[in-house]
């Protein structure tokens, strides 16, 4: 599990704001050292600045991530969901992929080929 340190990170822009806000949980393969899961939630609203810009009030991310071949981890699953202000407008985005059936592909075809 994750959460910001004590100390926020400082870098001046809104990636360290953002960042300082961020907590949840990773999941690593040992064998690999790939990321297997994460799980990662917004603990308080993220204004941009002063608010002016906008403020991001609720995010959530998901992934879910499956080792096909060794060395090979392809995404199986993600969801992002989150709400807030740009400017004067609210925003509120979700978006969910699910995927299955990998399969290799052995040849691909020339480009230009028919």
């Amino acid at each position: 599990t994750f959460r910001p340190k004590a100390e926020p990170v400082d870098d001046g822009g809104m990636f360290g704001k953002l960042l300082n806000q961020l907590a949840g949980t990773l999941w690593v393969d040992l064998e690999e050292d790939q990321v297997a899961r994460l799980e990662v939630k917004l603990l308080r609203r993220v204004s941009f600045f002063a608010g002016i810009a906008g403020a991001l009030d609720r995010m959530e991310l998901n992934l879910v991530r499956v080792r096909v071949a060794p060395g090979v981890w392809l995404n199986a699953s993600s969801r992002i969901d989150l709400e807030g202000r740009k400017l004067l407008s609210p925003v509120r985005f979700r978006a969910f992929e699910n995927c299955t059936d990998f399969r290799r592909v052995t040849e691909l075809p020339a480009l230009g080929s028919n």
